[in-house]
């Protein structure tokens, strides 16, 4: 197989399973740590937004 051939291959070197599953780790990964801003936060701003950035998450994950 010469470069051209290896650089235009249509095969994906990932499966859609694994790449999914790595987009759900990083995005459980995210709403973690948002939680974790929310139980140190004292202003209420920012418990707002926290919550807001969670619910999103939580929504695009469906």
């Amino acid at each position: 197989m010469n470069f051209l051939n290896e650089m235009y291959d249509t095969v994906a070197p990932y499966s859609e399973k694994l790449m999914f599953n790595h987009i759900v780790a990083l995005i459980s990964a995210a709403i973690g740590y948002l939680g974790a801003g929310v139980s140190v936060s004292k202003k209420r701003d920012l418990l707002l937004e926290y919550t807001r950035l969670m619910a999103e998450k939580n929504r695009n994950m469906k």
